[in-house]
């Protein structure tokens, strides 16, 4: 009987254990890190023409240290922008059509990383000066590699190049000053100034703005004519799972009382 009853008290409390298990994981589940909800937001700004903006919901998986991969195609954009007629700016209405490849974005250092904007910006010029449109990929402007095109007017040929600062684009938590320039001399456009950051806490809720700096050169006969801002802007802010409901906790509880009791009633 020895035998029998210390083999039922076992299995008893292996009962026990597999319900408090179970219980646990249950709470232990909804406490730990799970996707976080977020709320985003691209802009373009490519010279002075109007910002172009998408916006974007959804989850993403962070890591402990606030790593995460933002889906491709979150974003989608087909839209055109137009700007003052100024006498230095050619080109003043863009047409845009792309969409986001996946973003792989690093923890706290650095938070930023790269995500390319997959699709093309066409330029329509002044009517006045001749010029047909002028498609660019944004593929490899806000990824690695420098776009080309070239136009002409029957008299001037203008060859339009986009390309990012650094050898590879990255979106970067850090000021980023660009100027608009002619050669070497820096034109009254001024400068453009966009400021990211990452203010998340240590669990990844919170707020982060991430940029990314392109240039768009236009040459005449190989002459640099201008050199225009091209200003990439992610705003994303993570929010918090909701916290266990008071009935996600009561049924944890049920169900470990539940065990307990059929386990000394048996």
């Amino acid at each position: 009987m020895g035998g029998w009853s210390g083999c039922l008290s076992a299995w008893k409390s292996a009962r026990v254990r597999a319900c408090a298990g179970l219980a646990i994981g249950a709470w232990a589940g909804s406490a730990a890190a799970a996707p976080l909800p977020y709320q985003a937001q691209l802009t373009i700004e490519l010279a002075n023409l109007a910002p172009v903006t998408a916006s974007a919901s959804g989850t993403a998986d962070v890591a402990a240290d606030g790593s995460f991969t933002l889906p491709a195609s979150v974003f989608q954009v087909d839209r055109t922008a137009t700007g003052p007629t100024m006498t230095r700016q050619i080109f003043t209405k863009a047409s845009f059509a792309f969409h986001n490849g996946a973003g792989a974005f690093g923890g706290p250092t650095p938070p930023g990383g790269p995500m390319p904007l997959l699709g093309k910006v066409k330029l329509f010029a002044k009517p006045a000066l001749g010029y047909p449109p002028a498609t660019l990929t944004l593929t490899k402007g806000f990824s690695t590699g420098t776009a080309m095109a070239m136009v002409t007017n029957g008299m001037t040929a203008l060859t339009l190049s986009l390309y990012p600062i650094s050898p590879t684009a990255r979106w970067l938590a850090s000021t980023v000053i660009q100027s608009y320039t002619t050669g070497t001399t820096a034109l009254p456009f001024g400068t453009r100034t966009r400021t990211g950051y990452d203010d998340r806490t240590s669990m990844g809720v919170g707020a982060m703005n991430l940029v990314v700096p392109v240039y768009l050169d236009r040459l005449a006969g190989g002459t640099l004519q201008l050199s225009a801002p091209v200003t990439g802007s992610l705003s994303i802010t993570f929010t918090p799972e909701p916290a266990p409901t008071a009935l996600e906790v009561a049924s944890g509880a049920a169900l470990l009382l539940l065990g307990l009791r059929r386990a000394r009633a048996g």
